[in-house]
């Protein structure tokens, strides 16, 4: 019964029989289409977290200690990806617990009238599944409006929503504050109405089912305190790390959305004919929209489509329980807002959205009438995966020694079925703070620390190569040894003394603030590695942008002695902390030579530019600290290496000059290095019989304003003893002679 209907109105007449007949061949429709059937895991970033919650459930691993995530102890309930071990549990949560939450959506649109009943019950169906959080966050919604704030109610039905909804919120971090929320609008509002018992009773009776199900998970009650401290230590950063910008349009729509919301939710309190009965649920409603808002647009990617399903849910069911007594009401058209949002941002979804439910029925109605055999054929096709993307070459090396794997390909491991020992913040783009650094920087110093670690270097969205995990990349480069390179996977062994510091130690070189788009020059870097640390600046605008949305992206643009350029997204929190900066490392192939005291790429300069260019006005300036590291020798490649490394020349060069420095220039296919004329480069041709290769005047020098007059391009063959031959000679003028334009040929032979 809601809040505000008067007597007798549709939203409070008797069910008849055949309602709640209708009503349940719909809830198990619901419940099919709901079924999550267990999927083996790939190597990639999702498949990989989600694994990995299964394996740290079975290992007993402590969260908050062993292990932090965005996740709680019970997740992995609700990861599509599983160890094997986890399926059967897997699939009582799909009849059980989803079962549960389906019935709650059922119960709720009992309480509606026919129409928004069905076109409730048809819109769970349709879109529900576009994004997992949207039943969840639906059946705590139904959950609260039905059991929790209405005061009459029999005792039984709150107390099964308030287990179940402690259950959910050891789930994810996400819902723990959806669920607290409800539990407190919940107990102010008894207070409010001078019922202190029920309030105590709700969250108390909240409060030991929480406990509960924590304990039930094999987690120590010790360790809740730092669960919840290093879980807000995720939320507090994720913004600054993961925020995503979205097309304008769906900007527009989800802020239409927002604003529709809001003004339905005061019109309701404005309207209620008892107000001290409506603003609990309106209250509530209000903190939920809030946070799918803050979830959807934070990572505007997918997650945008989570909040346009939960509103669209809402303005089908809302406006008849809240005014049943009006056939329609204008929130109502908030739908075609939430279909024009989800279309701008996932067109494929919402143009096969009846598809997708018809296959999805089909897919999940087989998957049932075949669960008992599920285990055993998910445990053979686990299997399978690993042979191929179980690193079985690595295995062989490693054997049942313990192992962590840097990046967030952690599924490999566990499809190869190795002696998994994770770091707590086990996926490198997740350690984004500094204290999220320092937490996997004190594993690999401590006794629990791997035997072996498997690094390979890999980020997302485009951040620095380094930036991620920095602190224990570094302790790894002190600590272990290189075993041996796989492809784009280094492994290291432990090596057998530790270093004799702690922590590495940073001789500060430069210290300088300065505007976006302001180059800054490395100082010198004396044959040692640089480290780099970053604090960003916003302005005012800035900062409501933050609170409002998210932060403004920065990016920074780094600059080789090639010249070339290489821009990155920066995540400021981690950056605050630091990373290595010089030399460049891209790869796994990198960090191994730079262990040696090698590398390729050294950075002459950077700068730092707004991801985009209408976010300048977000932006005061940046600091920066730049320092050496004396425990990490290394030494450059000059530009003649780079000539062979990059495969422009098939030896090094004893002498480059030119009237600018030399560059080297790489398209998509090639690399060619750049000479100003008057220039020069000589070779040692001893026991060479031909010379060969290729040349050209750029484009530029003769289109457009360029006014080239031409160049002369020859090869001269010196002996001993000073004498020359001229064994080639060319000279272009591509600005009158058409022929030479273009790369132009050459085959000579020596002397």
């Amino acid at each position: 019964m809601n809040a505000t209907a008067a007597p007798g109105s549709p939203a409070n007449a008797t069910r008849t029989a055949r309602d709640i007949a209708l009503a349940a061949i719909a809830g198990v429709l619901l419940w099919i289409n709901a079924f999550e059937r267990p999927l083996v895991p790939s190597a990639n970033l999702d498949p990989s977290w989600q694994t990995v919650l299964s394996f740290a459930h079975l290992a007993d691993l402590e969260f908050g200690k062993q292990l932090i995530f965005t996740m709680g102890p019970w997740g992995w309930l609700g990861a599509h990806f599983l160890v094997p071990d986890a399926v059967t549990g897997k699939l009582i949560w799909n009849v059980l617990g989803r079962g549960l939450m389906v019935a709650a959506i059922v119960a709720f649109g009992l309480q509606l009238p026919g129409r928004q009943r069905w076109t409730l019950y048809g819109a769970v169906l349709l879109f529900s599944a576009f994004f997992p959080d949207t039943l969840p966050f639906l059946a705590v919604t139904a959950a609260t409006l039905l059991w929790l704030l209405p005061h009459r109610n029999p005792e039984w039905p709150t107390a099964l929503a308030i287990v179940g909804l402690a259950l959910l919120a050891h789930f994810k971090f996400t819902y723990t504050l959806l669920i607290f929320a409800a539990i407190g609008t919940a107990a102010v509002s008894c207070l409010w109405e001078r019922r202190p018992v029920r309030a105590g009773v709700i969250v108390g009776g909240f409060a030991l089912a929480y406990v509960g199900w924590w304990l039930a998970a094999g987690q120590p009650l010790i360790r809740l305190v730092s669960y919840w401290r290093h879980s807000l230590e995720i939320s507090r950063g994720y913004g600054p790390a993961m925020g995503q910008d979205e097309a304008f349009g769906v900007f527009l729509a989800g802020v239409t959305a927002l604003a529709a919301t809001a003004a339905f939710l005061a019109e309701c309190l404005r309207k209620a004919e008892t107000r001290s009965r409506t603003w609990p649920a309106l209250a509530y409603l209000a903190a939920a929209v809030v946070l799918t808002w803050k979830h959807g647009f934070i990572r505007a990617d997918g997650h945008v489509v989570g909040f346009f399903a939960f509103v669209l849910l809402l303005a089908v069911a809302l406006p008849a329980w809240f005014r049943p007594a009006r056939k329609w009401h204008w929130f109502e058209g908030c739908v075609v807002i939430c279909l024009l949002g989800t279309g701008l941002a996932m067109p494929a979804w919402l143009k096969g959205t009846v598809s997708l439910a018809i296959n999805r029925l089909a897919a999940n109605t087989k998957t049932i009438v075949t669960m008992p055999a599920l285990p055993g054929e998910y445990r053979e096709a686990f299997a399978r995966q690993g042979h191929t993307l179980g690193l079985p070459e690595v295995r062989e090396v490693v054997g049942d020694a313990s192992i962590d794997l840097m990046g967030h390909e952690q599924a490999r491991l566990l499809l190869g079925g190795f002696n998994y020992a994770p770091r707590p913040v086990f996926q490198s783009y997740s350690a984004y703070t500094p204290l999220l650094l320092a937490r996997n920087l004190r594993f690999f110093q401590s006794s629990r620390a791997p035997e072996y670690a498997a690094v390979k270097i890999q980020t997302i969205d485009n951040r620095h190569p380094m930036g991620d995990d920095s602190l224990a990349l570094m302790e790894l480069a002190r600590r272990y040894e290189p075993v041996r390179l796989f492809d784009d996977l280094l492994l290291m062994r432990a090596r057998a003394t530790t270093p004799a510091a702690p922590d590495f130690p940073r001789v500060k070189q430069a210290v300088v603030n300065v505007a976006l788009g302001e180059t800054i020059t490395l100082p010198a870097h004396e044959g040692h590695a640089q480290w780099i640390q970053i604090t960003g600046y916003l302005t005012a605008m800035g900062k409501l942008r933050s609170m409002a949305l998210r932060p403004p992206a920065l990016h920074m643009v780094v600059t080789d002695q090639t010249g070339t350029e290489t821009r990155h997204r920066v995540v400021l929190p981690a950056a605050a902390e630091g990373f290595l900066l010089n030399p460049y490392i891209a790869s796994a192939g990198d960090f191994a030579a730079f262990l040696e005291g090698r590398a390729v790429r050294e950075v002459r300069s950077i700068r730092f530019e707004p991801a985009r260019p209408d976010q300048a006005e977000f932006w005061q300036g940046v600091g920066v600290r730049i320092s050496s590291l004396p425990e990490f020798p290394v030494r450059f490649a000059d530009l003649g290496d780079l000539l062979v490394l990059n495969g422009i020349t098939d030896r090094k060069p004893t002498h480059i000059e030119a009237r600018f420095p030399a560059r080297i220039i790489k398209g998509p296919l090639w690399s060619e290095v750049e000479v100003h004329a008057p220039g020069e480069i000589s070779f040692e041709a001893e026991g060479a019989r031909f010379v060969s290769g290729n040349f050209r005047i750029r484009e530029g020098a003769y289109t457009g304003e360029g006014k080239t007059d031409g160049a002369e391009f020859v090869i001269e063959a010196v002996r001993a003893d000073g004498t020359s031959d001229v064994v080639f000679y060319r000279f272009l003028q591509p600005l009158s002679h058409p022929e030479d334009r273009g790369m132009q040929d050459f085959l000579v032979e020596l002397p």
